[in-house]
């Protein structure tokens, strides 16, 4: 294109020239100047339609992109997943007192709260626990899941001359804000003992499934 334009100003300048000198221009010059004036406003006209397509054509990616981020109900960055474990042996747990899963060695999205042994909702969604509790031969206990102060399920292990591990999970729907522990079971007679088995006896995990 930029060479089909230098070659029209070539023949404008030297048609003026000819004109100044008296010099008579056949009007197959000025035809020749036309021509090729037509030819590079043509293919200006085309690049600019080619431009003005790709620009639509971008447009519509970002708005289809923009659709689908908002449609998606994954993860993605909003990750939330934790696992905590009991760092020592405990041998004397209060009535009601939540289990203190104090090692945290997972807690993507900071949802939980170790200094409480608290898992807090940063969205609404469907989520799923679970945990192990373990007790020294002769030993048993009681526990709940706890949402929102009150009892979803529960979790026993049993009695006798072994190490018993009881493990239970739930899955549920929790709204921004609430909160979900693993508490000593009120009104049940047990030894108020859990045993850590160096931390990788009795956990408390849990994560996101899906957000609404």
């Amino acid at each position: 294109m930029v060479a089909r334009f230098l070659l029209i100003v070539t023949l404008f300048v030297s048609t003026i020239a000819q004109n100044q000198q008296g010099t008579t221009v056949t009007p197959v010059r000025y035809a020749l100047i036309l021509n090729e004036l037509a030819k590079v406003t043509s293919g200006r006209a085309a690049l600019q339609a080619k431009v003005a397509q790709y620009k639509e054509n971008y447009d519509l990616l970002v708005r289809k992109s923009a659709s689908a981020k908002a449609a998606c109900r994954c993860t993605g960055d909003s990750t939330v997943a934790f696992t905590a474990h009991l760092d020592k042996d405990i041998t004397v747990l209060g009535v009601d007192q939540p289990v203190p899963f104090d090692n945290v060695t997972l807690n993507e999205g900071n949802a939980y709260d170790a200094r409480h042994a608290q898992f807090r909702a940063p969205f609404n969604g469907t989520y799923q626990f679970f945990a192990s509790l373990t007790n020294n031969a002769g030993y048993t206990l009681a526990a709940s899941f706890m949402l929102n102060g009150s009892p979803v399920i529960k979790i026993r292990t049993a009695n006798d001359n072994q190490f018993h591990t009881a493990t239970n999970g739930l899955l549920l729907h929790m709204r921004k804000g609430d909160d979900l522990w693993v508490q000593h079971a009120h009104s049940i007679s047990d030894s108020n003992r859990l045993y850590h088995g160096e931390g990788l006896l009795t956990t408390f995990s849990g994560y996101i499934v899906s957000k609404d």
